[in-house]
């Protein structure tokens, strides 16, 4: 159903990217799938997300919707720090 959204909305690019096999050096072509390639990120980031509002909730005892509202560099900057607290224990 996303995939149908994201083709209806964009034209569909056909990117083909040269590469070359850092073993042998044979050069080849090779098909890059950019809604694949998007999903897979956006499915990684939604994983990061629910892992560091999981981390917060447990060790600061703030609840989810305090947690969303933080910008993500503040709250990479408390997961740092409980991060660094820790490893020193």
């Amino acid at each position: 159903m996303v995939i149908m959204a994201m083709e209806e909305r964009a034209p569909r690019i056909d990117l083909e990217l040269e590469l070359t096999c850092p073993e042998c050096g044979h050069d080849f072509v090779m098909a890059f799938d950019t809604t694949a390639f998007f999903l897979d990120e956006l499915r990684a980031t939604a994983s990061q997300l629910f892992r560091e509002v999981h981390f917060l909730a447990f060790y600061y005892h703030w609840r989810e919707p305090e947690i969303l509202r933080l910008t993500r560099d503040r709250r990479r900057a408390y997961l740092s720090f409980l991060s660094d607290t820790l490893r020193q224990e």
